[in-house]
């Protein structure tokens, strides 16, 4: 299971990975087709609520109660979820239309797994399940700025001499 010192590491080092660098481009430029208005905050209020947020990340906190669903709403910034209230759900596409919902014989988990996630388009999700659904979406605004911010200013570790 993953302690609450480990996960900024772990989001930076999927950041670096997962987010291409190309030579003489501006690391910050999201080209982005839709409004501000359809941005999760904006669109979807009642299932978004921001955390913390800078030039650099946004921290959204998700939750979605039982028979629910969400307004639609688009993610203009790569991001990486962290589900720890898991829940059946049903996933709409721009065109309101159901595109996948999670089986009905899914096993129970615990563990929580980072998922790393692209842009998302308009959409909007239900929760079809009697449980909330709850997650954490780390969005980074600036990929590459913010997971170098985030390597240089960790936490030097600490050691406990017994001496």
């Amino acid at each position: 299971m993953l302690s609450s010192r480990s996960i900024p590491a772990l989001v930076s080092l999927l950041v670096v990975m997962i987010v291409p660098a190309h030579a003489g481009e501006d690391p910050c430029d999201v080209r982005w087709s839709l409004s501000d208005e359809l941005d999760a905050v904006a669109a979807a209020p009642n299932s978004h609520n921001v955390l913390f947020e800078n030039d650099k990340i946004r921290v959204l906190e998700v939750v979605i109660a039982p028979g629910e669903k969400e307004r639609p709403h688009s993610h203009r910034w790569p991001s990486v979820m962290l589900v720890d209230g898991v829940a059946r759900i049903r996933y709409y596409n721009a065109e309101g239309k159901p595109v996948f919902e999670t089986p009905k014989d899914r096993k129970p988990t615990t563990t929580v797994e980072p998922e790393h996630m692209g842009p998302e388009g308009l959409h909007a999700v239900e929760n079809i399940d009697t449980v909330p659904f709850h997650a954490i979406r780390v969005e980074f605004k600036c990929p590459r700025i913010a997971a170098s911010s985030m390597l240089e200013k960790r936490d030097a570790p600490t050691r406990l001499d017994a001496n």
